[in-house]
C-alpha cells in the first residue's frame, strides 16, 4: 500500500493504481501493510479489504501481487 517499505506514506503510491483498476473491472482487493495510515474515505482504500497478517490477506487468493519491499514479505510461507 505504501509507496516504499518503512514508512506509512501512501501518496502517489503505485499500489492506488493499481487497486484502482482492479477494483474498475470488479475484484475484490484485499491489502496487508504493516504502516499504511490511509483516511476512511481516501480512494482506493475505501473500497479495499485490509488484513493485520500476511497469512489472511493470501487466503482465498487467486492472485497475488508484491508491490512494496517489506522485508516481512521475504521470510512469508
Amino acid at each position: 500500500m505504501t509507496f516504499k517499505p518503512g514508512t506509512d506514506d501512501m501518496r502517489e503510491a503505485p499500489s492506488t493504481v493499481i487497486a484502482s483498476r482492479l477494483l474498475a473491472e470488479g475484484a475484490s482487493v484485499t491489502c496487508w501493510n504493516p504502516m499504511a495510515c490511509p483516511t476512511p474515505k481516501m480512494a482506493p482504500w475505501d473500497q479495499t479489504h485490509r488484513q493485520s497478517a500476511i497469512a489472511d490477506t493470501l487466503t482465498g487468493a487467486d492472485a497475488a501481487l508484491l508491490v512494496t519491499e517489506w522485508p516481512d514479505l521475504a521470510t512469508a510461507d
